[in-house]
């Protein structure tokens, strides 16, 4: 006689449990910036950021754009288990794109490690994404808020004791992937098996679910890459000691688009249910309440920053970083426009008008990569933000126009 499954939470209990959890795991990754920092300087704070740049696009080939596309899966057309071995699957592919890619860009050894240990820790929070996926469609977003405190505190703690202690960048991040791999086989693989059973699928179903998110993978490789290309040609124009500015005033101002996030995460579910039933009064409303959120979060973030930026940087890294602090209003921009591009995809996977999403995604990698160079050039660090920026717009005003002719 199997278990009984746990019951499905609320939609408010569903959206705090994600919203602790994200937000505690969201100070924990800015504190990892800011200890390499303070511990190490700008120059490691650098070539982390660089490392967190490369394998965060090779992580979007691992998670494959599919965690939406499972958390709306409320038919069940594909099983836990084929969406969790595709998950094994595209990981390997990815470990092995992100090693040749490394090896080809000529980077020095302790780059390379850093960037290889980076990348194995990306790939335990791939296999956590894909297990977190089971449980959201189930409505229990209190697994995965629980998961993601645990990770927060754990990581930041060993992560930040070796750093102090070894002062060894590589050491430090070989412990994270080993922190973050005992939380995810001890406990989100555990809860995840309270819903499924694990079992062997056949490699056609695997393939059938990897062809059927294609287009949603394309678009997450495409759309990540568009944001991490312009830091990477800023390292290779400006020095590894530039990025660590950059991406030291970049990482407090990112809690403008997961504050966003932390609002619509659990609505892919919600949003699936309301389209499938017809209740489009539902739908329209729980679109428009999220728009409201991100607006108001961007205005807010803009004028916070514009008013206590400067003290605010000077405090945490000294009057080395004030020069720069300018950096940050475009940034604040920037990620509220990622913010409402996530909602937007979200829409687009729930609604299965996938077509949009890849023209153009497309089209933002396209103006990172013809648009970084010069856009660095004329305005120094914050073009790689203007650029990013000019393609989060043409990315939002291209899905909407697909959608509105759709619909027509």
């Amino acid at each position: 006689m199997e278990a009984k499954q746990p019951e499905a939470l609320t939609l408010k209990s569903n959206l705090i449990w994600n919203s602790v959890g994200n937000f505690i795991y969201l100070i924990s990754q800015w504190l990892f910036t800011y200890l390499v920092t303070i511990a190490l300087g700008f120059e490691s704070a650098g070539i982390y950021s660089l490392a967190v740049s490369i394998c965060t696009t090779f992580y979007t080939i691992s998670a494959y754009g599919m965690r939406n596309y499972q958390a709306s899966d409320i038919s069940h057309e594909y099983a836990d288990s084929t969406y969790v071995e595709s998950r094994y699957l595209t990981s390997l592919i990815a470990l092995v794109g992100c090693a040749l890619f490394s090896l080809l860009t000529g980077y020095a050894w302790q780059t390379l490690c850093c960037i290889a240990l980076y990348m194995l820790f990306k790939l335990t929070e791939s296999v956590s994404d894909v297990y977190q996926g089971v449980v959201q469609l189930r409505m229990r977003m209190d697994y995965v808020g629980k998961s993601f405190i645990a990770k927060g505190v754990l990581e930041l703690a060993t992560f930040g004791s070796c750093l102090f202690i070894s002062r060894d960048l590589t050491l430090s991040l070989g412990v994270l992937f080993l922190t973050s791999l005992l939380v995810v086989a001890c406990y989100d693989a555990r809860r995840a098996h309270l819903f499924y059973r694990p079992q062997a699928e056949p490699l056609k179903l695997v393939l059938s679910l990897l062809k059927a998110c294609l287009p949603v993978a394309v678009y997450g490789l495409l759309f990540t890459a568009a944001g991490q290309i312009p830091r990477i040609v800023l390292e290779s124009m400006l020095g590894s000691t530039m990025l660590g500015y950059y991406s030291s005033i970049a990482m407090p101002v990112t809690i403008i688009q997961v504050s966003a996030n932390f609002i619509f995460a659990p609505l892919a579910t919600p949003l699936a249910e309301a389209y499938t039933t017809g209740d489009m009064k539902a739908f329209s409303s729980m679109i428009k309440k999220v728009v409201i959120s991100i607006v108001a979060i961007a205005v807010a973030g803009v004028a916070g920053f514009a008013v206590l930026g400067e003290w605010f940087y000077t405090l945490l890294f000294g009057d080395a970083i004030a020069p720069y602090v300018g950096l940050s209003i475009p940034l604040v921009l920037s990620c509220a426009l990622v913010a409402a591009c996530w909602f937007l995809a979200t829409v687009v996977m729930v609604l299965r008008r996938l077509r949009g999403l890849v023209i153009s995604s497309v089209l933002i990698c396209a103006i990172a990569i013809a648009g970084s160079v010069p856009c660095i050039d004329l305005f120094g660090p914050n073009g790689a933000t203007l650029v990013y920026i000019a393609g989060l717009v043409a990315f939002i005003v291209c899905n909407v126009a697909l959608l509105r002719r759709s619909a027509t």
